[in-house]
């Protein structure tokens, strides 16, 4: 069969780019043609499917699609081989121009692949929310497929319940593990130094230091956990470069040194994805407090290496970590510190004690998840797609995003309230003594409005009215760029008659 991949990118050392080379390998192996298409906007491609990799935009899908019979044989033209594809992959995980492919007319089968969107109520990040808020609005796009993949329980019920996808066309495969790094084993003593835990118990946390991971709360727990397990540690990896993620990191060591944990919370930073099994053999524990998780894969391989895990129960949580570990109610620090220190009492000494009973549990679930299974779920699933019946719309191509009329009206509201000085007088209550102190208060705080506020409210409307007139240019340009959309579409359906009466 020819299969093809719709993403915004292919990364290497990322859940989603990880995700797609391994379908592509176990396809490639199994003698299907595999394509992948990748937005234009992230050109950096994995090299193991570089050489099927081809870089990508809406309308390239676009006139693929209206001139598909035009296009060069599938061996020459990519976009071609996508519009011949028999099942169609689209990896969604954020809204993007890339994704609206997928209702364009298309002979083949359309997978919605759902790797899962971050509410926005739980992004603190004023500027990203309307990122994500966009990714939540955009996953309506689901009702053009014909059948959908998502990683957990939890994502099926929310294709289902909020985007009222047919349950019964929704497959749930999670992601798959590395069972044969992810194993159990020894610290490394080398590494145990580095970070000062010889002879300390360690909660390990894996992941992004996002707002929804709710870092400070798995701080809370350690300081908890520390009145009766004095040398407990938080070892915390991942990226904290980013400036949203630096905050994260900043505000838990700041809650940590006010709870007198300092020196016993430590962030490691980014490191190579190959080195992961050897910090999941530092810890004891694994800890999340997340707030949101479609899947969580640090929690299988966490497993993997035979670690009971400690989670939320929030989201997709209790459905990854299943009879592998212990949850909590989302918020209560104080349940998750008890929890842990429960099963820290038990790391040391000899017997077959509940900790060591939760570890096998954990090793064994995670088996669940390996490398084989996935791919036998994986083809299972392909052969009964190849089989379906189609059961998404094919619509006429979309339009382009329509633009408000009333933009221009909406503007000069704007600058109409673009002033934001306040015309101030002090008035005292008081009946005799009130113009006085009145007068008083005037000339004690003149300097500050003379100097400062009045100063501060004219540079911010005259920022505003700037930032309004800017913004009425870009809606006048927008309305210019509809006019010229729509007479492109004419003069294209005009072009497209007279090659079929040339046909005929």
């Amino acid at each position: 069969m020819k299969i093809s991949f719709v993403t915004v990118n292919l990364l290497e050392n990322d859940a989603v780019g990880n995700d797609i080379g391994a379908r592509i390998g176990i396809l490639s192996r199994a003698g299907h043609d595999c394509r992948v298409f990748v937005s234009r906007d992230f050109p950096a491609v994995r090299r193991d499917c570089a050489s099927l990799a081809t870089l990508a935009s809406y309308p390239e899908f676009l006139l693929a699609s209206r001139f598909a019979d035009r296009l060069a044989p599938s061996a020459d033209d990519p976009f071609r081989c996508h519009q011949d594809a028999d099942i169609s992959f689209y990896n969604y995980f954020g809204g993007s121009e890339l994704y609206h492919s997928i209702a364009l007319p298309h002979r083949g089968i359309r997978v919605f692949d759902y790797h899962g969107v971050t509410s926005p109520e739980l992004v603190d990040d004023v500027a990203a929310r309307g990122t994500y808020e966009r990714g939540v609005r955009e996953t309506a796009l689901v009702r053009y497929a014909d059948f959908a993949l998502v990683r957990s329980a939890y994502m099926r019920d929310e294709l289902a319940r909020t985007f009222g996808f047919p349950a019964d066309r929704i497959t749930v495969l999670p992601y798959e593990t590395d069972t044969s790094r992810f194993t159990p084993g020894p610290r490394d003593p080398a590494l145990a130094q580095r970070y000062g835990l010889a002879g300390r118990r360690v909660l390990l946390y894996v992941g992004r230091m996002a707002s929804h991971k709710k870092i400070d709360e798995l701080v809370q727990a350690l300081a908890a956990t520390r009145r009766e397990i004095p040398d407990a540690v938080l070892l915390l990896v991942g990226n904290t470069s980013e400036a949203a993620h630096r905050r994260v990191m900043e505000e838990a060591l700041r809650r940590a040194r006010e709870l007198g944990v300092g020196d016993s919370v430590i962030f490691t930073g980014e490191i190579d994805h190959a080195a992961l099994p050897a910090y999941y053999r530092l810890c004891d524990l694994f800890v999340t407090a997340s707030r949101h998780e479609g899947f969580c894969i640090p929690v299988i391989e966490a497993m993997a290496c035979g670690k009971p895990v400690i989670g939320a129960r929030a989201t997709a949580l209790p459905d990854t970590i299943g009879d592998g570990g212990l949850l909590f109610e989302p918020g209560d620090h104080k349940a998750l510190a008890a929890a842990a220190a429960r099963l820290l009492r038990e790391t040391k000494g000899g017997g077959d004690t509940p900790y060591r009973a939760l570890s096998r549990a954990a090793l064994a679930r995670a088996g669940r998840f390996s490398a084989g299974s996935y791919r036998r779920a994986f083809l299972e699933f392909v052969e009964r797609a190849a089989k379906r019946e189609r059961g998404g719309h094919t619509p006429e191509p979309p339009p382009p995003p329509a633009v408000s009329t009333s933009l221009p009206a909406a503007f000069s509201r704007l600058c109409a309230g673009a002033d934001v000085s306040i015309d101030y007088h002090d008035a005292s209550p008081r009946r005799f003594a009130g113009r006085m102190l009145s007068r008083a208060r005037g000339k004690v705080t003149a300097h500050l409005r003379r100097f400062y506020l009045d100063i501060l409210a004219a540079r911010q409307s005259d920022f505003n009215r700037s930032a309004t007139r800017a913004a009425d240019e870009i809606a006048r340009c927008l309305c210019i760029l509809k006019d010229s959309l729509d007479e492109l579409d004419t003069r294209l359906r005009r072009i497209e008659q007279e090659l079929e009466d040339r046909r005929r």
